[in-house]
């Protein structure tokens, strides 16, 4: 099971949108997302296979992010994917590649950012 950038985009977008703080994908098990400290059940059926997320770690990363990632058995980098923000972490365990999604908190902007300008204001390019 391949999952390419837009299915990612899906999941990490679902994941933001229900408040996680991270989302992780590690070979031999689904995709989950943690809300607080508590792990949620799985995001999608079947488990990830070494091939899964090596697909991931290649659609990502380019070849220099490539080479660390081989010399340091990690590399840590910002994405954002489908206007979802944060930091992932890319590492070996058990032999495969395994991603840690760190996404920022989502905030809703105040009632005021949304409303519309007084017409009393002057403009700001007066």
């Amino acid at each position: 099971m391949s999952i390419p950038l837009s299915p990612l985009a899906e999941i990490l977008g679902d994941a933001a949108e229900r408040g996680a703080s991270s989302v992780l994908f590690l070979a031999g098990n689904p995709p989950c997302i943690r809300i607080g400290r508590k792990l949620q059940p799985p995001l999608a059926e079947p488990n990830l296979t070494f091939h899964d997320t090596e697909a991931i770690v290649h659609q990502l990363t380019d070849g220099a992010q490539l080479t660390m990632l081989h010399t340091n058995d990690n590399y840590e980098m910002p994405f954002n994917i489908a206007g979802v923000t944060g930091m992932v972490t890319i590492f070996y365990s058990q032999g495969a590649h395994s991603l840690v999604f760190y996404l920022d908190p989502v905030h809703e902007p105040p009632v005021i950012e949304n409303l519309p300008p007084d017409p009393g204001d002057p403009s700001p390019n007066e």
